[in-house]
Formats: C-alpha cells, structure tokens, sequence
C-alpha cells in the first residue's frame, strides 16, 4: 500500500497524464512552477484520494478535461489550454 503522500503525488501525475499536462518542473515555463507546487499540496490535502485512484482506474487514458470533483481541475485544465 501506497503512503498517502505517494499516493498523491500518483493521482496528480496520472491525472495530468490523462490530460496531456506534465508533472516535470522543466516543463513548466518559471511562473509556472510556483503552480506545480500549489497542486502538489493540494492533493496531498484532499480527502478523496481513494475515490480519486477508482476514478483514474476507469478513465480512459485520455481526457478532454480534467472532472470537477478534483481540486486541481482549474489549474490543470488551464495548464492543457495554454499548450493547446
């Protein structure tokens, strides 16, 4: 079993994954890694990592966006925008 922090730090990079965002700091213009930081403590923070993990285990291995259930949609699906 996973520690939560790892587990996490898995469900933040599988989301990003899924949504065609990396979770590399070098991939990320300089303002933009005070963000990864911010996401990174806000899924260490969410109580729904277990429902998180069910969800990215039946999701398919891409997504238009990112569901409003995790609290890091906003940046992540503003992250995918800005790529586009």
């Amino acid at each position: 079993m996973q520690s939560p922090l790892n587990a996490s730090a898995a469900n933040l990079a599988d989301m990003a994954s899924r949504a065609g965002v990396s979770t590399v700091a070098a991939a990320w213009p300089s303002e933009g890694i005070a963000h990864l930081g911010v996401m990174v403590t806000a899924c260490e923070r969410c109580d729904a990592t277990e429902a998180c993990r069910d969800w990215l285990a039946r999701a398919p291995s891409s997504i238009a966006s990112v569901p409003p259930f995790c609290r890091n949609a906003g940046p992540l699906n503003a992250a995918r925008k800005s790529r586009s």
